[in-house]
Parts: C-alpha cells; sequence; structure tokens
C-alpha cells in the first residue's frame, strides 16, 4: 500500500480511493476498532442503542476493539511493530474469514 495522505497534506486533498485503501489495510481496519470502541464506550449513557450498534460493529474490527480495550501495553506493541498487527489481521483472517491483510 502507497503512503496514503501525509500529515502535511489536508484530508480533502485524499482521494476516495485512497481513503478506502487505508480502509482495507490493517492499520485502517485497527482505527476503526479503535474508533468504534471509543464511541462506543462514550455513548453507554446517553446513547445506549448506537452503544450497542457499535458493540456488533466492532466485531467486524475486532483487533483494533481488543488493543483499545486492553491498553497501553498491547496498542503500543502492535504501533512499533505493525508485522505483528499484520499477522493479527491474518490469523484472525484464517480462523473467522472476516480479514483480508495485505
Amino acid at each position: 500500500m502507497k503512503k496514503v495522505c501525509t500529515k502535511n497534506e489536508a484530508v480533502s486533498s485524499c482521494t476516495r480511493h485512497e481513503a478506502l485503501e487505508l480502509f482495507q489495510s490493517p492499520r485502517g481496519r485497527y482505527i476503526v476498532g479503535q474508533a468504534l470502541y471509543i464511541a462506543s464506550k462514550k455513548l453507554r449513557k446517553t446513547e445506549p442503542s448506537n452503544s450497542y450498534d457499535m458493540r456488533i460493529l466492532g466485531r467486524l474490527f475486532d483487533v483494533g476493539w481488543q488493543i483499545e480495550a486492553s491498553k497501553p501495553h498491547t496498542a503500543n506493541m502492535f504501533m512499533k511493530r505493525p508485522d505483528i498487527l499484520k499477522k493479527a489481521c491474518q490469523v484472525l483472517q484464517q480462523k473467522r474469514g472476516g480479514y483480508n491483510a495485505k
């Protein structure tokens, strides 16, 4: 996967294709799972039905979800060693048929 939208670029300059490329990568799935976990936790009391649905969706992105839930140790390991994150996605794909690690 080529580098998608550097920090110095405006997000608006990124194409839909680049966004989809990121979304389909192990890093993209990690970020979506992380975001779902954080949002679900924040909305648990004020919007319980949305929180519940986010927990269901979190099962599709469980690498990011589980890492966020077990922070700080696990997240630091995956961020420093992306090869381990890629391997974790591959293992999940074999077990569940849910991930396409690149």
